[in-house]
Order: structure tokens, then sequence, then C-alpha cells
């Protein structure tokens, strides 16, 4: 199948990849995770990384993502991670920038979208956090990636274009986003792997 990649001008990694992503509170780690091991990949989440850097400074989620602002280390750091994951492949990787990284790479990438309010109501209980401490947070984060991966990388992460595939992760239940996701990415390997 390595020639189906090569005709369509893709570079194709020893391994499949997997890309979740779409912006916070959707549900990728939720997703992303479970489809890992049912396809025997490897899991990554680079807002794990993110919220590691945050943790280890002292900072919020929101004051690390000003500082990011000022510095692009902490992006690069996170971009290494995403650009050594596209050449071995092999993994689920939960990003929210990777599908940008992958327009080149043969990959199934997936973007998932929920309403702001849902998505902070999600943020709020995982993270135990009163709603408009979340809400305020999520708008000054979201607000800053925006702008910074626009003049960091020239990626406007509104731009769904890109995507194979787009679920809303509001309008149904867990258990059928994790079935219609499952069902995805097995036809994707199936045809391409």
């Amino acid at each position: 199948m390595g020639w189906v990649a090569e005709m369509a001008g893709l570079k194709r990694p020893r391994n499949p990849i997997i890309i979740i992503t779409g912006l916070h509170g959707v549900g990728k780690s939720t997703f992303a995770a479970p489809l890992a091991r049912q396809f025997n990949l490897r899991y990554v989440s680079t807002g794990s990384v993110f919220r590691s850097i945050a943790e280890n400074k002292g900072l919020t989620l929101a004051q690390l993502s000003e500082l990011c602002k000022k510095s692009p280390d902490f992006d690069r750091e996170i971009d290494n991670v995403t650009l050594s994951l596209l050449d071995s492949g092999g993994v689920v990787l939960d990003s929210l920038l990777a599908g940008w990284f992958a327009r080149g790479v043969e990959s199934f990438k997936i973007y998932l979208k929920a309403p702001f309010e849902e998505r902070c109501r999600r943020i709020a209980a995982r993270e135990k956090k009163p709603f408009e401490e979340v809400v305020s947070e999520t708008l000054t984060r979201e607000d800053s990636e925006r702008k910074r991966f626009v003049e960091y990388y020239g990626f406007n992460i509104d731009d769904l274009s890109i995507y194979d595939i787009i679920i809303d992760t509001g309008s149904l239940s867990q258990e059928s986003v994790g079935r219609i996701l499952k069902l995805a990415v097995s036809a994707y390997l199936e045809e391409k792997w």
C-alpha cells in the first residue's frame, strides 16, 4: 500500500498515525486513549505535555499560554515530540497542531468539536475547578493559541479543511462517538495499511 501514499505525494511513516484533535474539552483524551488500546498503537497527548510544563512551573494553563506568546520555546518542546512521532508512526496522537504538521504525512486526521459551554463543563469537572474560572481560562488560552499559531506557524486552527472526519462530541453519547471513531479508524487501517 506504500504506493498509494506515494501517488498522493504523502510521506509514509513506518507505522500508522491516527491524529485526534480539537479545542480543549472536546474529548480528545477520552477517545484517543481507548483507540490506541483497541488498535495496539501508542497513545501520546501533547496537551498532557503542556499541562505538565505548567504544573512544573507553578503556572495555570492561561499563564503558560501568556508566556508562550513571548517565547516559542515551550511550543518548540511540544513540536519536537510531535515531529518525531510523525516520522515513526505507530501512534494515536492527541494534539491540537498535529494535523497541521502532518499535512504531508500519510495519517488519519480526526477533528472533534463540541459547544463552548459543554467543553468548559467537561474541563471544570476534570480539573475540579469552578466553571467561571474555566470559562475565563479557556477563552484566554484559546485566544492566545489562535494568535500564536498564526504568528509562529501560519496555521489557522479554525480551518477544518485538512481533516478527514469531523465529529461533534456534544451531540451524541460518549459510547456512540466511540463506536463511530472505532469504525472510522478500522476502515482507514484496512484501506491504507
